[in-house]
């Protein structure tokens, strides 16, 4: 009972204590000063928030940062961290450190603090993402969750095979893909060039089945037994088999009928490096390059035998009515510099495509000189001839007298 009076009393003088106004009181002014005191003196270490008001000790600030972080989901802003705490942002950069120094599951990235949790969802979202798509990309990532490149390649690179269930791309190490896109894309692949028969663009191709050109090229090998490419390059063709035979074919048949074969209808055919194809084609063959198609040896040899019969024959003979009309004036002098011995130069003249013997061109010669002698003694039997000299001699005479009249005028001025 004598405790219970006890307790009692001490309520009751706790209530006179409380009912008691104080006679000395610190105005919010007075505290401010003792404490811009005690920090002047480094008596203490406080940070002074936004508004002035309130005070938080360099502990408090780094338990308010990774409080903020946490609340945040693991990813905020310095300059957003500064606000929501109410400090300025200079003390967030100055306790930074601070913060990170023995925190493996914090990482500062470009103006913002990360922690494990952020980057553990943030791998299961790609992840998600990588499964839904089939294939995704660095910089499509970067572009989603606005940070560096290099930071969510090595939250991949970290987590693919654990987390991430995808392959990274070989020939472009920030592309990722499942199998079953591999698979899909090399069935649209080998779809597509299965129903081609012509030669194809390959922009077109890649157009069609909606595939990038560099995984198209790094596929085309697993996937195709239809064709070749012509390279791999932007502008490539896709040949396919079933025409590269037929173009084989027809090529064989007209070189062997005709003897050449034109660059324009080889080029018409989507042969575009025609020397090299020929050299495949025709391997032992003896060919000769002009300007405007390939000619075979026997080309040459009757361009020959004609010249041999011109020489022999004492005439002349026009190249072009015996070769093929494709063939041109280049053409034609280019075939001559290689079928025309040095002794045949010494025998021939060549005007234009017309080979000439010059003994064709002696007889002609020797039939117009009997022409010219007769003629020249109708012109004297005629006077003509004397007339004409009378007229030269009397235009000599008055061009010397017109000099001397001259020559006289120019004197008299001189005096």
């Amino acid at each position: 009972m004598a405790d219970w009076e006890e307790v009692k009393r001490l309520a009751a003088d706790f209530q006179k204590v409380q009912l008691t106004s104080t006679t000395q009181k610190l105005s919010e002014r007075n505290c401010i000063e003792i404490v811009s005191w005690l920090i002047d003196r480094k008596m203490v270490d406080l940070i002074f928030t936004s508004d002035g008001k309130e005070y938080l000790t360099p502990t408090q600030l780094i338990n308010e940062i990774k409080g903020e972080l946490y609340d945040q989901g693991g990813r905020i802003n310095l300059v957003e961290l500064a606000k929501n705490i109410g400090v300025d942002l200079a003390h967030i950069n100055a306790h930074l450190n601070e913060v990170l120094k023995g925190q493996k599951d914090i990482q500062h990235v470009l103006g913002q603090l990360i922690d494990h949790s952020y980057i553990s969802r943030v791998a299961g979202e790609i992840n998600e993402k990588l499964q839904q798509q089939g294939q995704i990309s660095i910089g499509d990532l970067t572009i989603h969750y606005d940070l560096p490149a290099e930071f969510l390649q090595q939250i991949v690179d970290k987590n693919l095979g654990k987390v991430v269930f995808g392959k990274q791309d070989k020939n472009d190490p920030r592309i990722y893909y499942t199998e079953s896109f591999i698979a899909r894309t090399k069935a649209k692949i080998r779809g597509a060039l299965a129903g081609l028969t012509r030669p194809t663009p390959v922009a077109s191709i890649l157009n069609q089945v909606d595939v990038n050109e560099k995984m198209f090229f790094s596929l085309f090998d697993q996937t195709c037994m239809y064709g070749t490419l012509t390279s791999r390059l932007p502008g490539a063709q896709y040949i396919p088999n079933v025409y590269a035979r037929s173009q084989n074919e027809w090529v064989s048949n007209f070189y062997r009928q005709n003897g050449y074969l034109e660059y324009d209808a080889l080029n018409r055919l989507g042969i575009t490096d025609y020397k090299q194809y020929i050299k495949k084609q025709l391997v032992n063959e003896e060919l000769h390059y002009l300007s405007s198609c390939i000619i075979s040896k026997s080309i040459l040899e009757r361009v020959q035998a004609d010249i041999d019969e011109c020489i022999a024959s004492k005439s002349y003979t026009d190249l072009q009515s015996n070769l093929p009309s494709v063939f041109n004036e280049k053409d034609i002098e280019m075939i001559l510099n290689a079928a025309l011995t040095n002794q045949q130069r010494q025998q021939i003249l060549v005007i234009e495509s017309y080979v000439i013997s010059k003994a064709f061109v002696e007889k002609l010669a020797d039939s117009c000189d009997e022409l010219v002698k007769a003629n020249a003694k109708a012109t004297v039997e005629s006077g003509k001839y004397q007339e004409y000299q009378i007229r030269r001699v009397q235009c000599t005479c008055i061009l010397v007298s017109s000099f001397y009249s001259q020559c006289y005028r120019f004197t008299q001025l001189d005096k």
